[in-house]
């Protein structure tokens, strides 16, 4: 069985809303549309093999309707939105409630922190046999050992710590060590991570050369 992870089988309401405006750039937003002709809509699906879908009730970037595919076997709702289903104790249990894949890690929140991580639950562990089984984890945080190697404060969600505004905006707590996009804010859409890359790309050259007249 292969489990998918809120799969764009029918597209994805957010690559109709951001394809017009960065689609010339980012060529892929164009092919997850929701429209026929998009290039999602042109995929086959597997034959032999049972797929199995988990969808989050929740989600704005892929509709609980666009998950369907015709060759699946079972498909659950789980309420989370898109990022969050992997770090839900429902997905979790829900998953494991009907089969579709195995698990044996439970999540809970850090009582310091408050951040969502994933712990092993001792015991917890079965098993379910499955031909393929893919995890599609995504973004979590920052890798730990590039912000230690520089010794730069992490906030509490274990992103590089920096300003977007103002004076000294996107440096870290180390001089000369600037921090922009996913290793600041955290999993977010790509067109932040555009926007702040540029923005600190200025700050960048105006503290190596005093002054920037690239645009923010």
């Amino acid at each position: 069985m292969v489990v998918m992870l809120a799969p764009p089988n029918s597209g994805s309401f957010a690559a109709d809303t951001f394809a017009p405006i960065v689609g010339a750039i980012l060529k892929p937003l164009c092919q997850m549309r929701t429209c026929p002709e998009s290039y999602v809509h042109t995929l086959g699906y597997p034959e032999r093999t049972e797929i199995g879908v988990v969808a989050a009730t929740y989600d704005f970037v892929v509709a609980e309707t666009s998950s369907v595919c015709p060759s699946m076997v079972d498909r659950i709702s789980v309420p989370s939105t898109h990022s969050g289903m992997l770090i839900s104790a429902e997905f979790v249990l829900a998953a494991a409630s009907t089969n579709l894949m195995a698990f044996s890690r439970f999540v809970a929140p850090d009582p310091a922190t408050g951040q969502m991580k994933m712990t092993d639950v001792p015991g917890s562990e079965f098993e379910v046999p499955a031909q393929l089984v893919l995890f599609a984890m995504g973004f979590v945080s920052p890798v730990a050992k590039v912000i230690e190697g520089f010794g730069a404060e992490r906030d509490a969600r274990g992103n590089a710590r920096a300003t977007t505004d103002g004076e000294g905006c996107y440096r870290t707590s180390v001089d000369g060590v600037f921090a922009a996009g996913d290793m600041r804010r955290g999993q977010s859409l790509v067109v932040w991570a555009i926007r702040e890359g540029r923005q600190c790309a200025r700050e960048v050259d105006a503290f190596l050369m005093g002054s920037s007249s690239l645009p923010r």
